[in-house]
């Protein structure tokens, strides 16, 4: 049994899940990394593409965790506690781009495959990211978007 929703749904009066969910050992756990100017809520509206994503990815039995990218450390903590009971995936965008290259290196926690769509601002992105441990790295650059990571 699950100790909170395996939708990824945000938990009432808490921006993301907070260590609240147990991985499934036949599982695969996303960390979604929210883009957006303020690392909060707010930033929810922006991100339709994103949780759209989410929703495909919920339909295929993954089990989302989703985060303001102002809440990386937690995600980062998430990740660690769950490691070696699932498939690590990582999604970032924009500034949850750049925050998933933070948490990458930061507990140094097994991914198996991270994705960055316009990791920005390019400056906030931990170079180090290549060297961390994530098996699989895929960065998309948008040009309209300043594409600079």
């Amino acid at each position: 049994m699950l100790a909170a929703s395996t939708r990824g749904d945000f938990l009432p009066g808490q921006a993301g899940n907070g260590g609240r969910a147990v991985a499934l050992a036949h599982m695969t756990n996303a960390y979604i990394l929210l883009g957006g100017l303020t690392g909060s809520l707010i930033d929810y509206p922006v991100n339709l593409g994103l949780l759209g994503l989410r929703r495909r990815l919920q339909q295929n039995n993954v089990i989302c965790f989703t985060y303001p990218w102002g809440n990386w450390q937690r995600a980062g903590d998430d990740i660690a506690a769950h490691a070696g009971l699932a498939a690590t995936i990582v999604i970032g965008h924009s500034g949850g781009g750049s925050r998933a290259t933070w948490l990458a290196n930061w507990r140094n926690p097994p991914i198996d495959l991270m994705v960055l769509y316009d990791p920005s601002p390019g400056p906030k992105c931990d170079p180090s990211a290549g060297t961390c441990n994530a098996r699989f790295a895929i960065t998309t650059l948008s040009p309209v978007c300043g594409g600079q990571a």
